[in-house]
């Protein structure tokens, strides 16, 4: 509320009046001293932290956005305090008709209002934020699911003749060299369940289409490789 008439009497200037800009220049010295004692208070309460964090930022050498929303606000700050109390050390040419010298704290003010309110801004973003990954986490242990990023072997359901154990083992004997990461749950999921891989004969590997090779005499094969068998005989 305070920055609200310092940026009035600042943008009066701008209007295209005649009469505006006289009554501005005529009253500018009194003008000048309103807006000090708005200023003040946003600029040396509401922004001192941004001082703070400028001078820790000089301190341990390393200016940040602080560092120059302090230099830019102080200047305009301390240049409109000179030009207000001490208009007389500066050159005529700087001073009004009047003998007044337009100050910026308007710059001054305004910046600061608009820093704390986008500071303002990012803290409620990061609080709704916050919000939804603890209402999230509130619902992993009901509909959530933790993975570890990678496959593994659940279950073995042999058709046919074979059983589990031994199906088990011909895969993880056939996807024993492979580094797929199916391959891997399945010869850890062999491991697992005690059951040692299967060394076969004739093993080959078919780029892009699997591994087969041969068991007690049978054709056995994983991924479409499978096809290439024919499907006839005793493979598997």
């Amino acid at each position: 509320m305070l920055t609200l008439p310092i940026f009035v009497i600042a943008m009066a200037g701008i209007i295209p009046s005649a009469a505006l800009m006289r009554l501005l220049h005529e009253h500018m010295a009194s003008l000048n001293w309103i807006q000090l004692a708005l200023a003040t208070p946003v600029v040396l309460w509401c922004g001192w932290p941004f001082f703070e964090r400028a001078w820790k930022s000089l301190v341990h050498c390393s200016p940040n956005m602080f560092t120059l929303i302090a230099i830019g606000v102080g200047a305009a700050y301390l240049y409109s305090l000179a030009a207000t109390v001490v208009p007389n050390i500066f050159p005529a040419g700087f001073r009004n008709p009047a003998g007044a010298i337009e100050p910026y704290f308007d710059s001054a003010a305004v910046i600061v209002v608009l820093v704390l309110f986008g500071q303002v801004l990012e803290l409620r973003a990061r609080s709704q934020t916050g919000a939804a990954i603890r209402a999230l986490l509130g619902l992993a242990p009901k509909t959530g699911t933790l993975t570890e990023g990678k496959p593994k072997l659940v279950t073995v359901e042999p058709i046919g003749t074979f059983s589990s154990h031994r199906l088990l083992a011909i895969a993880a004997g056939l996807e024993l060299a492979s580094e797929h990461p199916l391959a891997t749950a399945i010869v850890q999921g062999a491991k697992d369940r005690t059951v040692d891989p299967e060394r076969l004969q004739d093993f080959q590997s078919v780029t892009g289409k699997g591994v087969r090779g041969q068991s007690a005499g049978s054709r056995v094969a994983i991924g479409s490789a499978c096809d290439d068998e024919g499907g006839g005989g005793g493979d598997k």
